[in-house]
């Protein structure tokens, strides 16, 4: 009996390995199943596919943090209430409704959590842009094949911070856009934007390029992004998971201020 396979290639983007070394018999979600994801990938073989669902040497999982960076989103779209704390489990942070903060469980770093989270954009987008595109597997994805897959190098991610969210947190939320113009972005800037559940990051696709295009790139993104109302918007990278908003405390009493590296 013969079983289905998610592959168009047959090639894996991520290790570029091909059947009968590995198999493609899983669903692939570009987006974590966990969170609600239902758009199915190809070309993602079950060995990596696995890797994205599981803890690697004491590393969080990626999937797991992406989920719970923008479950927490959702939840807390919403005006917080004590079940909204109640109802929320988490691995990595714990919630206390009496004085309306969260923090980062004390067993894992900071700076770990950060990297596995932008590693987490960088699968989304690889998957999403192979999905689209067919071009995954092309040298240009190399970098973020590197960093996402293998924990290599270092890409750069910048993250928008407005005190208004500017769109819906529902079920149509949870796909990552991906029009002919961010794809040319890419090739133009080396930067791709990632803008999901209201939430708009710049990814660092083409280290080469984006260092060039770099200060104008980022200048034209935020002059377009950035909505100014209080003098707290701003475009940062992101070097601290504190500095996303995920716990909507542009909306609450507190508000957890970083030192930020960039601002436009």
């Amino acid at each position: 009996m013969g079983y289905k396979q998610y592959i168009k290639e047959g090639t894996c983007i991520w290790c570029q390995r091909n059947s009968p070394r590995v198999t493609f018999r899983n669903e692939p979600h570009i987006i974590p199943e966990s969170l609600g994801g239902t758009e199915i990938g190809f070309d993602i073989c079950d060995d990596c596919n696995r890797y994205f669902g599981s803890a690697n040497k004491n590393e969080p999982n990626t999937n797991l943090i992406f989920k719970e960076m923008f479950g927490a989103i959702r939840a807390f779209s919403c005006t917080p209430t004590p079940d909204t704390y109640k109802n929320l489990s988490s691995v990595y942070f714990e919630y206390r409704y009496k004085t309306n903060t969260i923090k980062i469980k004390s067993r894992f770093s900071i700076s770990v959590i950060t990297r596995q989270f932008k590693r987490s954009l960088y699968e989304v987008f690889l998957q999403k842009y192979h999905y689209q595109t067919g071009k995954g597997l092309d040298c240009k994805m190399d970098n973020v094949r590197n960093y996402a897959r293998w924990n290599k190098g270092n890409l750069r991610v910048y993250y928008v911070y407005n005190k208004v969210i500017l769109t819906s947190t529902g079920k149509d939320a949870l796909f990552l856009p991906m029009s002919d113009g961010a794809i040319s972005d890419i090739d133009d800037y080396g930067f791709f934007p990632f803008w999901f559940m209201g939430h708009y990051f710049l990814l660092e696709i083409i280290p080469s390029k984006a260092q060039l295009a770099d200060f104008l790139y980022l200048q034209k993104n935020a002059n377009q992004l950035i909505i100014p109302a209080t003098g707290e918007e701003r475009l940062m990278e992101l070097t601290d998971i504190r500095q996303v908003d995920f716990f909507m405390e542009r909306f609450g009493k507190k508000h957890i201020d970083v030192n930020e590296k960039c601002r436009y």
